[in-house]
C-alpha cells in the first residue's frame, strides 16, 4: 500500500561524479540502510530542481527526494 508522508529526513549521501548516491537515512528515529536504488529521476518544480529517488531497505521500499535549492532532503512516500 503506497502512504504519501512529505517529511523532512537526514540522508548520508554521496556526491561523486555529478551523481548522488544516497547510501542510508534516519526517519522517524530509526536509521535504514539503503540496500538498492531501484530508480531515480529528477524534475524541474519552478526554480528548483529536485532528485527523486525509489530506494529498497530492510525496513521496507521508500521514495525519498532531494532539493537541490535548498540542499534538504524529504520522504516522499512509503511504497
Amino acid at each position: 500500500m503506497e502512504v504519501f508522508i512529505k517529511e523532512k529526513i537526514r540522508v548520508v549521501s554521496l556526491f561523486e561524479a555529478g551523481k548522488i548516491k544516497p547510501l542510508l537515512f534516519s526517519w522517524r528515529k530509526r536509521l535504514y540502510k539503503i540496500i538498492e536504488v531501484a530508480f531515480s529521476y529528477s524534475k524541474n518544480l519552478g526554480q528548483e530542481k529536485v532528485f527523486y529517488f525509489s530506494v529498497q531497505t530492510a525496513g521496507g521500499n521508500f521514495e525519498i527526494s532531494f532539493n537541490r535549492e535548498k540542499f534538504s532532503w524529504e520522504m516522499e512516500r512509503s511504497l
